[in-house]
């Protein structure tokens, strides 16, 4: 029971902080969803090189 109310705790300051500071929440995410695409795209393309078993 202690865990369920931490944790609805957890998600009402979690939302309460979204809205207060959604602008740099904004920002953030303009500066690391770009560089979360790129690293994902290099890991794509690494694993085929890494991946071929012939």
């Amino acid at each position: 029971m202690t865990k369920n109310i931490v944790g609805a705790i957890a998600i009402l300051l979690g939302l309460w902080g979204l809205f207060v500071w959604w602008a740099e929440f904004g920002l953030v995410l303009r500066g690391l969803v770009p560089f979360a695409l790129l690293i994902v795209g290099l890991l794509f393309i690494a694993s085929k090189f890494y991946g071929k078993k012939d």
